[in-house]
């Protein structure tokens, strides 16, 4: 087994979990705190042991949003219209930088991306500007998942369209939708 378990005080327990090394060689785990008796800490240690062994955490250091949009932002420079760009910023600076910029990566759920969408649905955006900010966290995570940064993207499984407007519109998301905003 490729992890270890540490008693840290009363039904408290410290699972780590050996992940890998990331690209600047440095040896990355996975910790948990777990509450409860051994035997609920041995559990988490085998599920955490077997997610790792399925790719699901990646070794790469820990990187947040913010940075990884700044990043995502520069190759979609080279990919596609200045005007996308432009919009994908506003977007991302108006919209998601606020609410995620300072979340980690490896940290963010599908749980936190569904809190986002309806969070933005219920301040009154339409279902149209909702699926943009979905667009951009989704190939922004997406990219992050290429370069090894994440081992899944959990914008995959948000509802980022699931407002009944978003599907009876008939428009397919695209890169170009963002033109629209600005």
């Amino acid at each position: 087994m490729r992890g270890h378990l540490q008693h840290r005080g009363d039904d408290t327990w410290r699972i780590k979990v050996y992940v890998g090394r990331s690209p600047d060689g440095r040896k990355r785990y996975l910790e948990r705190t777990v509450h409860g008796t051994r035997r609920d800490a041995e559990r988490e240690l085998s599920r955490l042991v077997v997610e790792v062994d399925e790719g699901r955490h990646a070794a790469a250091a820990p990187m947040k949003f913010d940075e990884l949009l700044d990043r995502w932002l520069e190759v979609k420079r080279a990919s596609v219209a200045p005007r996308t760009v432009e919009n994908y910023e506003w977007v991302a600076t108006k919209y998601l930088r606020p609410r995620l910029g300072d979340r980690k990566l490896a940290a963010l759920r599908v749980f936190d991306l569904d809190a986002l969408y309806a969070e933005l649905r219920a301040s009154g955006l339409s279902a149209r500007t909702v699926r943009i900010c979905h667009t951009v966290v989704r190939q922004a995570l997406d990219q992050a998942r290429r370069w090894g940064l994440i081992a899944r993207n959990p914008a995959v499984d948000a509802e980022g369209e699931s407002h009944p407007a978003a599907q009876d519109s008939g428009q397919a998301e695209g890169e170009g939708e963002a033109g629209a905003l600005a």
